[in-house]
């Protein structure tokens, strides 16, 4: 990302983080609900737009198995960051390894929401081999081992086929947290590079 736009990027994200969190705690106690209270962003205090600028700041970045930083990752380890950066969640770095993590339970593909994860594989042999985190649009990003950092289509016929199941962490649906919204405001605010 150009230089030039991280403070931009950074004084944004934390104006909008703050606004938000002042505008849910007032909801909260005042027992009104927002449309955003079942989104797993919405424990971090993030829109939609916000999580999804943030992770197009990935875009490029090329595929090293095995990777773990902005150098180079691979599909498991970019959904690591990720949740440890955005949400302050530890997940293991590996597609399999995550898809069987107790603390993250199956969703309908109807019901997702942006940064659940998404899983690919061999639907006949039942076996994972790929990850990545839903935007919107029938949209997700993920670490191509072409490509890089790229976003694809859930409607292509390539992902279509290999679509294994979607999931979402089970500490993302408690609503509003505001130890992970900090968490959330440093990671927008240093950037990714």
């Amino acid at each position: 990302m150009h230089k030039r736009l991280h403070p931009l990027l950074r004084k944004t994200c934390t104006l909008f983080v703050y606004g938000l969190i002042i505008i849910m705690s007032a909801s909260v106690s005042s027992g009104e609900e927002t449309r955003t209270a079942s989104s797993p962003l919405a424990t971090v205090g993030l829109t939609d737009q916000q999580f999804e600028d943030t992770l197009k700041q990935f875009i490029g970045i090329p595929y090293r198995r095995g990777g773990t930083t902005t150098k180079g990752l691979d599909c498991s380890g970019f959904v690591k960051l990720v949740y440890d950066h955005i949400f302050g969640i530890e997940l293991p770095h590996n597609s399999v390894a995550q898809f069987r993590f107790s603390e993250l339970k199956k969703i309908d593909k109807g019901d997702m929401q942006p940064g659940d994860l998404i899983f690919f594989g061999n639907t006949k042999q039942k076996t994972i081999n790929h990850v990545g985190l839903y935007m919107s649009g029938n949209k997700f990003i993920h670490a191509s081992s072409s490509k890089g950092i790229s976003v694809s289509g859930l409607d292509e016929n390539y992902w279509k086929k290999r679509f294994m199941g979607s999931m979402r962490h089970e500490g993302l649906s408690s609503g509003f947290d505001q130890n992970r919204a900090s968490s959330a405001i440093v990671f927008c605010s240093q950037g990714i590079r």
